[in-house]
């Protein structure tokens, strides 16, 4: 193997302890956590975070900059355990890992659904601090209460709100607004992330617009970097060849929308896949 190769593996291969520099309660069920960033992750990338002796778990940063952020949301055991993190405690990262996001585009839309927001943020900030732009942001969420990193998403973007409720923002999904900007503006490419049925529908209309799409996955990873075979989508490997993906790769998936793989290397239908993921 190539010297420079194993060289990036022994550098990403092991967690570096970091200390939490501060912290913020996004909701009653989700905290960011704050960290001098001594890393060069882009947009999209995502790192290993380690519980030592629970487990270690995929997290793209919700920040990057002079600070790195990370937004956790109580969903399984791990998660849960890490809400319980304070100011000075010490956090394992290992990475950064993945695909990340281009910024080749002038007038990007980007559509964000749920806790799918956090590598959003970090991509609207790319584009306003990198290139001098703020993109159109659509955030959806069932209701107000469930929005996050409000303040960071208004600074680098245009921000529209969308509940299932209709408790603040427009009422409806991230999609009708979605339908609604490509019908007044024009945009060259879209980016999202969030539930896994809600980026089908923005492929699709992406598709019909025929603009360029690049999509942010969750899967189960138990390493990072290729070996376990726990996040692949169909021939991907959502850790190497992911996180991001382009609608050119998704064209001919089969697992997109449907399938994903659990811990003990099953193969199960998406919606297993996430009722077994919230109670893991």
């Amino acid at each position: 193997m190539n010297k420079n190769v194993l060289s990036e593996l022994h550098r990403m291969d092991f967690p570096k302890a970091a200390s939490i520099e501060r912290v913020e309660t996004e909701n009653g069920n989700t905290k960011t956590f704050y960290f001098k960033n001594e890393w060069n992750a882009r947009p999209g990338q995502f790192f290993m975070v380690w519980l030592p002796g629970i487990d270690e778990l995929p997290m793209s940063p919700s920040l990057l900059g002079k600070e790195l952020a990370i937004t956790v949301e109580g969903r399984g055991n791990g998660s849960r355990k890490m809400l319980e993190w304070r100011k000075g405690d010490l956090a394992g990262l290992r990475g950064p890992y993945g695909s990340t996001f281009s910024l080749k585009a002038r007038k990007p839309l980007i559509v964000a659904g749920g806790i799918g927001v956090t590598p959003l943020v970090t991509l609207a900030q790319a584009f306003f601090t990198e290139k001098g732009i703020k993109p159109e942001f659509v955030y959806g969420a069932r209701t107000k209460r469930q929005f996050i990193l409000l303040k960071h998403i208004k600074k680098y973007s245009n921000l529209h709100l969308m509940t299932d409720d209709g408790s603040t923002g427009g009422k409806g999904l991230s999609t009708d607004k979605m339908r609604e900007l490509l019908g007044k503006g024009k945009f060259d490419s879209v980016y999202a992330c969030g539930p896994e049925q809600m980026m089908v529908k923005v492929l699709e209309i992406a598709g019909k617009n025929k603009l360029p799409c690049e999509l942010s996955f969750e899967r189960f990873m138990k390493c990072g970097f290729g070996v376990c075979g726990h996040c692949m989508l169909d021939d991907k490997i959502v850790c190497i060849d992911g996180p991001v993906l382009s609608a050119a790769q998704l064209k001919k998936s089969e697992d997109f929308g449907k399938y994903a793989i659990i811990r003990t290397g099953k193969r199960v239908p998406l919606k297993e896949f996430f009722e077994w993921k919230d109670d893991d």
